[in-house]
């Protein structure tokens, strides 16, 4: 059964199969929009995983300074400016998951790209996934990859990719939300404009 994000959204629970793919249950409905909800009670306490709005801009920069603590603050009309890109690229989708009282606490940025392989089926990428330290071990980072496996299974995906940094903790908690460590990742760092 084809796996979609409407479900997710409508409070889908997730169990294991024996084969290790994870399968959901839930009513089907139709369309994706940010304004439905999944909610899920992780450890007592209700999560939330949404589509990230622009309210949420201050929350995203939180979590991003726990993710590169070295990074400069940016002005409020940087962090907006750069926010509407991201709103305006097509198959782009910043997750959020928030507590029943509305705090973020964590999120997942993730965009389809187009391709001319694999039958024409798209690649999705998840970058900058983070759980506020306050939120770790709740299960919030494995809604959050639920949620973006379900983004690229609606959007006719075949694969989802992403980077982890090289701490064996992060390696484990992928592993366990079913990703695999196929390829070996490069990177060429640009330098700054001045």
């Amino acid at each position: 059964m084809p796996h979609t994000l409407a479900r997710l959204l409508r409070g889908a629970r997730s169990h294991p199969t024996g084969n290790g793919v994870r399968e959901r249950n839930g009513s089907p409905s139709a369309g994706r929009s940010p304004e439905r909800r999944s909610r899920s009670s992780l450890a007592g306490v209700e999560i939330t995983v949404r589509t990230a709005t622009e309210q949420d801009l201050p929350a995203l920069l939180a979590l991003y300074r726990e993710l590169n603590p070295d990074d400069a603050a940016l002005s409020p009309e940087v962090a907006r400016a750069g926010w509407e890109r991201i709103a305006a690229q097509q198959g782009r989708t910043v997750l959020v998951a928030a507590e029943a009282g509305g705090a973020v606490v964590g999120t997942a940025d993730s965009i389809v790209m187009p391709n001319l392989t694999r039958g024409g089926r798209g690649i999705l990428f998840v970058e900058n996934v983070v759980v506020a330290g306050a939120g770790r071990r709740r299960g919030v980072g494995r809604r959050l990859l639920d949620a973006v496996v379900d983004l690229a299974e609606e959007a006719g995906c075949y694969k989802v990719q992403l980077l982890a940094a090289d701490d064996a903790y992060v390696h484990t908690f992928y592993e366990s939300c079913g990703f695999e460590p196929r390829a070996q990742g490069f990177r060429r760092y640009l330098a700054r404009e001045a």
